[in-house]
């Protein structure tokens, strides 16, 4: 398992998921960690939200720690929102005559 002591500085938007090792009932996570957000992220996404839920985008590894115990590294981000074709036309009242 990952040994974070005092010193560490996680990165911006990453994190960690491991193995729960303490897990006794089928209620319990099968896996745990934590993702260390940068305020500039969570602002952005506040701002640009217009519900009352938020969605930011995953993306997961596999790596090995030095025991080749596998964890999950994790990478927070803004969702990805396909760009508008500006290729087609937007108004509908063209000369179509159907």
């Amino acid at each position: 398992m990952l040994t974070i002591n005092n010193d560490f500085k996680p990165k911006s938007n990453t994190g960690f998921v491991f193995k729960n090792k303490f897990k006794k009932t089928d209620s319990q996570p099968d896996l745990k960690g934590d993702v260390y957000l940068d305020r500039e992220l969570l602002e952005l996404l506040l701002r640009e939200s217009k519900d009352s839920v938020i969605k930011i985008t995953l993306s997961a590894y596999i790596k090995k720690t030095k025991d080749a115990d596998k964890y999950l590294s994790v990478y927070a981000s803004k969702p990805y929102v396909k760009p508008f074709n500006s290729q087609f036309p937007q108004d509908k009242d063209d000369d179509i005559p159907f």
